[in-house]
């Protein structure tokens, strides 16, 4: 289910929350892998035509972690 039911409304209640919260940290990235000999990259499929890397945003108070 959805959170917003338009895109006003989604950037509206992202401000809010940049106001409450501040700029928030994110990563995404590519998970390059080789299988049969041949490089395959993971994307994550969101409906029928939206597609995405891997990755996700800190929570708020959540420290950072170098891998």
């Amino acid at each position: 289910m959805e959170k917003d039911s338009s895109v006003a409304d989604r950037l509206a209640r992202m401000k809010v929350n940049y106001m409450k919260e501040g700029m928030r940290t994110s990563v995404e990235g590519i998970l390059l892998v080789q299988e049969h000999n041949h490089p395959h990259i993971l994307l994550l499929q969101i409906g029928n035509t939206f597609c995405k890397l891997p990755g996700g945003r800190l929570k708020p108070g959540e420290m950072k972690s170098r891998v």
